[in-house]
């Protein structure tokens, strides 16, 4: 569907279409051969975020973003077992950091105007489906 088809839709059509399709379809499959997905529990977001060497344990949402940013992958033989890694560890890296703007998102209730600054700019782009993510608990 063209871009300016999707943009006539009405919001709530947009976000099926576009939000409740990328957090259901959003996935990777770890060493483990286990599929990760945004919808995993607790324990196996923890694994996902220790196998990147990043420890959770007593640290703000923002110090784990830091964490995730810092991480470095870089090819330095492009062979296709190094590619593969390091595209699962991309994929790892974009994967949770999704999860915590999504947690971020519902820690302030889906509520645009509650956020502080710094959070409104990671949402800036879909703060007119704040009711939408509200109703759906994604």
């Amino acid at each position: 569907m063209p871009i300016t088809e999707f943009q006539k839709l009405p919001l709530a059509d947009q976000f099926v279409l576009y939000y409740k399709c990328l957090i259901k379809h959003y996935a990777y499959v770890n060493e483990d051969n286990q599929k990760i997905t945004l919808h995993c529990g607790y324990d196996v977001l923890i694994k996902e975020f220790k196998s990147l060497d990043i420890d959770c344990t007593d640290k703000s949402i923002t110090e784990i973003y830091e964490n995730l940013k810092s991480i470095k992958y870089v090819c330095s033989h492009p062979d296709d077992l190094e590619n593969q890694i390091l595209k699962l560890k991309s994929r790892r890296i974009s994967l949770l950091t999704m999860h915590l703007n999504y947690l971020e998102y519902y820690l302030y209730n889906y509520d645009f105007d509650k956020m502080p600054i710094p959070v409104r700019e990671r949402f800036k782009y879909i703060s007119k489906y704040s009711e939408l993510w509200k109703v759906n608990k994604l």
